[in-house]
């Protein structure tokens, strides 16, 4: 008989654990998901009733870019550490989209903001930017390059007659590496003195 009651309150015992642990998980369950915000662009029942009964694909609607909308490319070159900033209006085709759809049509460009007003591409360009000037050696001659601003690569602006192997040691060490040099004048004024 002790062991008939014993088994009896074991299993009220048991039963009540598991009927208090599930009254638990439910009052903390519904003050979790009270407690949380809606998020951006989602609807709720009462969302809906304070915006006049707006339907999703009106609320989507603020997420794309309209006719007034810009966009911006950002620039960063390794090399010479600046960053150059180009806008643009937002051309025709481009109109409409959201962000996903602008990522998919720039791909090699990493979108770094999006509002309706305006989109940012941002790259990095291992080189020089397009401001500066680059002196290398290129069959025994002095050749003066400008980058390309979309990739860094190295353009021939001019040759030169101002032969490599009479230059210093230092000199030539700078010339190997792509001598860098900030405007037009100063190239021309850094040839003068090697011409001399």
């Amino acid at each position: 008989m002790f062991t008939h009651k014993s088994k009896r309150t074991v299993f009220l015992f048991s039963g009540l654990i598991v009927l208090l642990m599930l009254i638990a998980f439910s009052f903390g369950y519904l003050a979790r998901m009270s407690g949380k915000q809606p998020q951006e662009g989602s609807l709720t029942e009462n969302a809906d009733t304070e915006k006049g009964k707006e339907t999703g694909d009106e609320v989507r609607e603020v997420s794309k870019t309209g006719p007034d909308s810009v966009l911006v490319f950002k620039r960063s070159y390794t090399r010479c550490r600046h960053t150059l900033e180009e806008e643009t209006e937002m051309d025709s085709g481009n109109v409409g989209k959201t962000g996903k759809q602008l990522k998919r049509a720039f791909p090699e460009w990493q979108l770094a903001k999006f509002t309706p007003e305006e989109v940012t591409f941002r790259k990095s360009i291992d080189g020089y930017c397009p401001n500066h000037y680059v002196i290398k050696a290129k069959e025994g001659y002095l050749v003066i390059y400008r980058p390309e601003k979309d990739t860094g690569k190295l353009e021939a602006v001019e040759e030169s007659n101002i032969s490599y192997r009479w230059l210093s040691p230092e000199m030539k060490e700078q010339v190997d590496k792509g001598l860098a040099v900030d405007s037009r004048e100063a190239v021309e004024r850094l040839m003068e003195n090697l011409e001399s």
